[in-house]
Formats: C-alpha cells, sequence, structure tokens
C-alpha cells in the first residue's frame, strides 16, 4: 500500500458468546475500549475500537454474541450484529479454537452464509490455550472463509499478520474519526460498562447477567479537575439487590473502589462515583426502558 493513499474500513467481529472478541477488539485497537470476563455474553452495544497508521484507519466493531432470543435484549443485541454483519468492509469470524465446534457456532455461520457479501476471516482464537487441538476444519465446512488466521489476543500471537492483511483489503477512504481516537464510546457508556465489568468479576452467581448500569449524571466534581459520575446499577429482584450491596455494603463499596480507580486512569481525572443500586423487575423484556437506555 502506497504511502499517499489512505484506507479506511469498518471490521465487524462476531462469534459465538465467550470467543474473545471484546479481547481481540482491545488488541488491535491498543487500548481498553470493550469490558472482558470469563462469563459469556459480556458484551450488550456496538464498540468500537479504532486503530490509526501512517496511512490507514481501521474501525473494529465489537458486537454481542451470537444466541437465541429469548427476550427483548437478546432481540436488540441480535439487530446489532446482523446490521454490522451487512455493513462491515470485512468480517472476522472469531472462535475459541480451545474448545470443540458447538452448535452456538453452527448458529452464528448460518448467519454468515446468509448475510455476508464482503470478504469473511476465519479468526481461530485463543492459540496459546489450544497448541494441541485442531478445530479448524469443522468450521469451513460449508462455507468458504477468504483467509484464515490462528491468533491470540492474550499473547498478540498472529496479530500483525492479520492487521496487514485487512489494511491491504480495506478501500481508499478518509479517516472517520480523528487520528488520536481509539473508540466512540462515550465516558458515560465507558463508566458504566466498567462499573458492570467489575460486577461480572466480583459475583459468583448468575446474578450479573440481570444486571443493566447506566449513567444517569456526569459533571464536574466539586473539587477541581474532578468528575462526579451518577451511575444506577438496576437489578431483576430484590434479592439480587442485597448481594450486590453486600452486608454492611461491602461488596457495593469494592465495585465502587475498582471501578473509581479504573475510570480515573482513563480519563486522567480523580473520579468521585456515586453507586446506586434499584429494581426493574423484568426489565429485559421491557422494549420502551431498553429504547430509554440507548437501545436502538
Amino acid at each position: 500500500m502506497e504511502n499517499s493513499e489512505f484506507h479506511s474500513g469498518f471490521v465487524a467481529l462476531i462469534g459465538k458468546p465467550n470467543a474473545g472478541k471484546s479481547t481481540l477488539v482491545n488488541a488491535m485497537s491498543g487500548a481498553k475500549v470493550a469490558i472482558t470476563s470469563p462469563r459469556p455474553q459480556t458484551t450488550r452495544h456496538r464498540i468500537m475500537g479504532i486503530k490509526n497508521g501512517n496511512n490507514h484507519q481501521i474501525i473494529f466493531i465489537d458486537t454481542p454474541g451470537v444466541k437465541d432470543v429469548k427476550n427483548e435484549l437478546d432481540a436488540f443485541m441480535e439487530k446489532i450484529y446482523k446490521d454490522e454483519t451487512k455493513d462491515a468492509d470485512i468480517i472476522l469470524f472469531v472462535v475459541d479454537g480451545s474448545v470443540p465446534y458447538s452448535d452456538e457456532d453452527k448458529k452464528a455461520k448460518k448467519l454468515l452464509k446468509k448475510d455476508c457479501k464482503n470478504p469473511v476471516f476465519l479468526i481461530i482464537n485463543k492459540s496459546d490455550k489450544s497448541k494441541k487441538n485442531n478445530f479448524a476444519e469443522e468450521y469451513k465446512k460449508n462455507i468458504k472463509f477468504d483467509k484464515s488466521f490462528n491468533v491470540s489476543a492474550v499473547t498478540a500471537e498472529g496479530l500483525d499478520e492479520l492487521i496487514d492483511s485487512i489494511t491491504n483489503i480495506i478501500p481508499k477512504g478518509p479517516a472517520y474519526f480523528p487520528i488520536d481516537t481509539q473508540t466512540d464510546q462515550s465516558p458515560l457508556l465507558f463508566a458504566a460498562e466498567i462499573v458492570r465489568e467489575n460486577i461480572l468479576n466480583l459475583i459468583d452467581e448468575e446474578i450479573p447477567h440481570g444486571v443493566f448500569v447506566h449513567t444517569e449524571e456526569m459533571r464536574s466534581g466539586i473539587k477541581p479537575g474532578s468528575m462526579y459520575f451518577k451511575i444506577m446499577i438496576y437489578v431483576e429482584r430484590n434479592s439480587h439487590k442485597g448481594i450486590i450491596i453486600g452486608k454492611e455494603g461491602k461488596m457495593l463499596k469494592k465495585i465502587g473502589s475498582r471501578s473509581r480507580k479504573e475510570i480515573s486512569a482513563n480519563i486522567n481525572q480523580e473520579v468521585f462515583l456515586d453507586l446506586w443500586v434499584k429494581v426493574k423487575e423484568k426489565w429485559k423484556d421491557r422494549k420502551e426502558l431498553l429504547k430509554s437506555w440507548g437501545y436502538e
């Protein structure tokens, strides 16, 4: 690619939950733009990670894991990955190379066969865990991928080769974002997502999947140079509220302390977090409520 030519394009990552898509987006964009967790179904929004080079800009789009639709939240997330699959310049079909081919992989692959018209790369992730396993042939049955890569988002193995292949395919075009930008994510969403990430990682039960976190307010703090965030943690049941708050408020304090440090480091300002926990029964099926929280 000649230096006089600037190339830019959108690259969507799709696959089953917990295939490592968010970790890959973070690794390729060079910054933490999407939260990660060992739990499946961590990503709920469309998140962009942006990699800027001397003559290119790649916008990586992290999408929710492909799964069966059981409620309105699932329906919104399904629309996200269907829309991105149709519109992206390149699709990265991300699979977990450390485990056998599954029904979830099969469902995600069906979406590729139906909706993808642009180049599709097979990305066999977690190569650091799968040296003795090779399930690639199962993924390649009944579908032709333009290219295949073995990568590790953790060790960065194979990422340079993957990014080089992407830059050679994306079309000529302008930078869609300022060249110092690494994500389209607002500070309000980032703060809420960091709180949700800590809930996912600190609470062992299935409660985190019934949690929605929303930044209600962001403004300058009382102390000069500081920022104030009022963040609501919505749960489906009163019993869940008690677990997140914890005995004598200890769990909520732990969630707040960890979140505050990470948000502060990200925006390079002192942060005050005002966390509240409220019950919203069956919020996953309340379409208008979900729209008010940003799901469109």
